[in-house]
């Protein structure tokens, strides 16, 4: 029998699966507002740079408030000094309660460090034309469905993102840089990412070394779980295939691809072998809910692996 025909008997069985599914996906919501545990300036052994190093000012005379109210949702609209636009899209609902709402544009934004600090589109005087921020306020709202962030350049200045970009999740504190699900609409030259709670945001070039170390910290904190009943956290894995997805479009970046689809596949394959001998063919929810990763991975050029591995549950819980 298939993992997706099992049928529980037991109200208690079935009880234990709402709860742990619900835990799972509350835990993947808090560690995705986490931090990143910053390491020291130049931590590599040639002596370069091993930090991204992010910094920008609050333009407070740029600054929208707006009161929503949950059950209507709303589109905030802020706009710099240079005429970029800062949308926020909220759905009906995607908030828990009515709220106040603040976009504040930058000014001044920076990102240095690991992998640079130049544009390489840019031209002229203004190196960092492809590094722009806002922030969004009440900083750690979390939804209870995705918010939509757009950034929207003007016409009256040159569109750095004809190759795909991305929209990041930034703490400048301790150098935190998550990557966003981001799509590049070049025709309306804006970046639309997809967002789960409110802090700082920037965008930025495909930079292959910060993609990297964002690989590293997602993949630290998606394995670290692994022998637990609250992997896997989608969280992250979201995360690594926002990043697949825009390395796409980027030769140089074929090894970040491989990166993610070896370790994706070597930390999913020790949880499954994991829950196949803790769970001595007995059929539980975290099987079904182990199941689901196969369905977040199709887009990865390993995906038979991970249909394979999802055999293995099929015939563990038959």
């Amino acid at each position: 029998m298939k993992i997706n025909e099992l049928k529980f008997s037991s109200n208690t069985i079935i009880l234990f699966c709402v709860v742990a599914i619900l835990c799972a996906f509350f835990c993947a919501i808090l560690f995705s507002a986490g931090c990143r545990k910053a390491v020291s300036d130049n931590d590599h052994e040639d002596g370069t740079d091993s930090i991204i190093h992010i910094s920008f000012t609050s333009d407070q005379t740029r600054k929208i408030t707006m009161d929503v109210k949950a059950n209507e949702g709303a589109n905030v609209i802020a706009e710099d000094k240079d005429g970029i636009r800062y949308k926020l899209f909220i759905p009906p609902f995607a908030l828990k309660q009515d709220q106040s709402v603040t976009i504040t544009p930058c000014i001044n934004v920076k990102i240095s460090g690991l992998g640079g600090g130049t544009c390489k589109t840019c031209q002229g005087a203004d190196e960092n034309c492809c590094h722009r921020g806002v922030i969004l306020e009440p900083a750690g709202l979390v939804f209870d469905s995705s918010i939509f962030l757009t950034v929207q350049f003007p016409e009256s200045m040159a569109f750095p993102f004809e190759k795909p970009g991305i929209i990041a999740y930034v703490d400048p504190a301790n150098g935190e840089y998550d990557v966003c699900p981001t799509q590049t609409v070049v025709s309306e030259r804006s970046l639309v990412a997809k967002i789960t709670h409110f802090s700082g945001y920037v965008t930025d070039e495909v930079n292959h070394d910060r993609l990297k170390e964002a690989i590293k910290d997602a993949f630290s904190k998606l394995g670290s779980p692994t022998g637990s009943y609250f992997w896997p956290n989608l969280a992250y894995i979201w995360e690594l295939l926002a990043i697949y997805d825009v390395c796409n479009h980027y030769e140089n970046c074929s090894d970040l691809r491989s990166m993610i689809e070896n370790n994706l596949y070597t930390s999913y394959e020790a949880h499954v072998n994991w829950k196949i001998a803790q769970s001595a063919g007995r059929s539980d929810c975290e099987a079904l809910y182990l199941g689901q990763v196969a369905t977040e991975v199709m887009a990865l050029s390993n995906a038979d692996q991970f249909r394979n591995l999802n055999s293995r549950l099929d015939e563990a819980y038959a």
